[in-house]
């Protein structure tokens, strides 16, 4: 088990090593929603928590409160983190989890990551304020967000997160596409009856 400001740190690290000129930075919202599916993905995928803090079902979502103090100095800008060196060293699976994680997840803005954790199910039945149950993120992310398998030797697969997110954007994106084509049509018709 790492603590909730290693895994934090590693988030930035990655961030910065995946940063372009245009790219938003991470700000401290979009850490807390970093962590909050971090934290859901890895005790989906093990039984355990990654961090022993607890997540919170805050306002603006869920947080992890030692977390959003230490750089809430930098309010709702890019938190520029300070070079501390060697990269950090995680084992190879929960790096692999991380990974996948902000494969998904660091795509989305702060703003998009808020209105996804607002709509799902952990903080949805958690008062505002109260620690969310590890048990009901477990459940929670092994019904919406991967898929465990048996295999021919009885271990579980997990398979990419990635998939799911990108499928649900590629529906979207098809729907909107369509109703733009149909729109165009559409007005194509009426003009070529007005002649």
């Amino acid at each position: 088990m790492y603590s909730a400001d290693l895994v934090a740190k590693w988030f930035l690290e990655e961030e910065l090593d995946n940063a372009d000129e245009d790219g938003e930075g991470m700000s401290n919202l979009k850490l807390q929603k970093l962590l909050y599916y971090a934290q859901g993905v890895h005790a989906a995928a093990t039984g355990k928590r990654l961090f022993p803090e607890e997540i919170l079902a805050w306002v603006h979502g869920p947080a992890v409160k030692e977390v959003y103090a230490r750089y809430k100095g930098f309010g709702a800008g890019p938190i520029e983190l300070e070079d501390e060196g060697d990269r950090l060293e995680l084992d190879e699976d929960t790096e692999q989890i991380l990974r996948d994680v902000y494969g998904s997840f660091g795509q989305f803005t702060a703003w998009k990551l808020r209105e996804m954790s607002l709509s799902e199910l952990p903080w949805l039945q958690t008062e505002r304020g109260a620690s969310i149950p590890v048990p009901l993120l477990i459940d929670f992310f092994r019904d919406n967000y991967f898929e465990v398998k048996d295999d021919l030797w009885g271990d579980r697969s997990l398979y990419a997160i990635a998939f799911a997110v990108l499928a649900v954007g590629c529906a979207i994106g098809a729907v909107f596409a369509f109703k733009k084509r149909r729109r165009f049509l559409f007005w194509r018709k009426k003009s070529f009856f007005r002649r």
